[in-house]
């Protein structure tokens, strides 16, 4: 009868998991996807308020498009898959590289502040540098290419902790 019982006693699938393991994977998936999530809206925030401090903000997409005996085209095809840009929103799959910030943006502006919720920014351009923007430019540890128009006087070390940076422009602006 115990040669029976054995016999019947169905074998273990390769692929089965247990409640637990399955909880485990869905808890780490859903991790992730919230880390990513939270990224991109991070990063849409910190464009807006680029964008309505009047700066610009170039894009990795944008940028490797770029040719230089052709120019710039007219239109630019954003990244990712369009019919998924179209369905979650294209902030998702882009990448801010490069920043200008004007020198008449108000001194209120959250537009530096926000420079850090962009995990890929690689230059950056200020023009009038403000003692706002060495309180946060600290944080900028991606920060490959620097160009600053600031007036005499200002204290530049806020820069130098960033190992990252390899070229900085520096213009005086001389008051009379």
């Amino acid at each position: 009868m115990a040669a029976i019982l054995s016999r019947l006693k169905p074998s273990r699938r390769w692929l089965q998991f247990s409640l637990r393991s399955m909880l485990f994977l869905m808890l780490a998936v859903g991790v992730r996807l919230g880390w990513f999530v939270d990224r991109a809206q991070r990063q849409k925030r910190a464009v807006e308020a680029i964008e309505a401090a009047g700066g610009k903000v170039g894009f990795r997409h944008e940028r490797l498009l770029l040719d230089p005996c052709v120019g710039i085209p007219d239109t630019v095809p954003g990244p990712g898959p369009a019919w998924l840009s179209r369905l979650i929103g294209e902030e998702y799959f882009i990448q801010a590289i490069e920043v200008t910030l004007p020198a008449n943006r108000s001194p209120n502006s959250q537009a530096a502040a926000l420079l850090s919720d962009l995990p890929y920014l690689t230059a950056l351009r200020i023009d009038g540098l403000q003692q706002s923007d060495q309180a946060h430019a600290r944080r900028l540890t991606t920060i490959k290419r620097l160009s600053i128009q600031t007036k005499a006087g200002v204290d530049l070390n806020c820069f130098v902790s960033n190992r990252e940076l390899k070229s900085i422009e520096l213009n005086l602006i001389l008051q009379r």
